[in-house]
């Protein structure tokens, strides 16, 4: 993979094709130059010859003034509407299908609407299909009510909130399904088939949205491509950095970072938080484990001591600015990589 400008310029692919095949299938080339904003890709082309994953063709993109994109012909679609939040309303396929979807005034997914085939409902974690209830999903796994039984299926996830193993457990554990992702969230194939009705909370634990092959995760401020490693809108949280793409998903690195919310991306080792909070507690061993993340990275120069990361934090604090921890940039040889805590 290449960046330009922190965007991706070239992305491939290799893995399972069918029953006994691994090839590459993907070999996606980015074109950017749009006059009004060069974030705006042009086209996205794949190179491999096969239609999985990204469709075999050459997709061109439009976006609205507020950043949304607004066609991707290489899905065949035509229109996208958005409300006041910029969150997708309704999606337009050349072939006369639509996808509704209707939001509470926060921006919380109520229902979605599909042309053809039963409507969603979703009421906290309850989730109805039509007017029946499809299943409860709770952090865990989810529960659904079959023939006046429940039966709770559980999900083992790995440190990035991706669903990897199903079981379920009514008396007896029993292994239902087995998930693995490429980097940027796309599913891999060959694996066991999914149970029915299958459990979409799958990457990040994100719904997919795959009526009519949209397969979009829906992160809650905004809807993620992982075909392509891109959001469809603009970060809501742009202004932390604004020497890097609004588009990127995890500043182009998902392997150590995810995004909780649709908002800004945060690392995916979840126990980092307490020596987060040590740190701003000024605790020694949250400042050591700090550090240590820098390092990690493998960025620390001579100049990004303890004492100075303490300082920057302190000193945003003593500002009254963003209670958070700071944006530190990496300097790479074609980017910048922001390490936000």
């Amino acid at each position: 993979m290449k960046r330009r400008r922190s965007n991706i310029v070239n992305l491939a692919r290799n893995g399972y094709i069918s029953s006994g095949i691994l090839n590459a299938f993907n070999n996606l080339t980015y074109t950017y130059g749009n006059s009004s904003n060069p974030d705006w890709p042009t086209t996205i082309a794949d190179g491999s010859g096969s239609a999985l994953g990204y469709p075999n063709t050459s997709g061109t993109f439009s976006f609205d003034a507020a950043g949304n994109q607004r066609t991707y012909s290489a899905k065949s679609i035509t229109a996208i509407t958005y409300n006041h939040l910029n969150l997708p309303t309704k999606y337009t396929w050349s072939g006369g299908n639509t996808l509704e979807i209707q939001y509470d005034a926060s921006g919380r997914k109520l229902k979605k609407i599909p042309s053809t085939g039963n409507a969603k409902t979703y009421i906290g974690g309850i989730e109805y299909s039509a007017s029946v209830i499809e299943a409860i999903y709770h952090p865990e796994g989810r529960a659904r009510l079959i023939s006046s039984t429940w039966e709770y299926k559980y999900a083992i996830k790995d440190h990035l909130g991706n669903a990897r193993v199903y079981f379920k457990c009514n008396g007896s554990i029993t292994f239902l399904e087995e998930s693995h992702y490429y980097p940027f969230g796309l599913e891999q194939g060959g694996w066991t088939a999914p149970t029915s009705p299958e459990n979409k909370y799958k990457y990040n634990g994100k719904e997919m949205n795959d009526e009519f092959s949209l397969g979009l995760y829906d992160y809650g401020a905004r809807w993620y491509d992982p075909t392509v490693g891109r959001w469809g809108q603009v970060d809501p949280s742009s202004e932390n950095d604004r020497s890097i793409s609004p588009y990127l998903y995890a500043f182009n690195n998902p392997l150590h970072f995810t995004d909780p919310d649709g908002k800004w991306p945060y690392p995916g080792v979840m126990p980092l938080f307490k020596s987060i909070s040590n740190f701003f507690k000024g605790s020694d061993a949250g400042l050591n484990q700090q550090y240590s993340l820098y390092k990690m990275n493998g960025r620390t120069s001579g100049g990004d001591t303890k004492l100075g990361i303490q300082d920057n934090a302190l000193g945003r604090l003593k500002n009254g600015k963003n209670v958070g921890a700071p944006v530190v940039r990496f300097d790479a040889a074609d980017t910048k990589t922001p390490f936000h805590m």
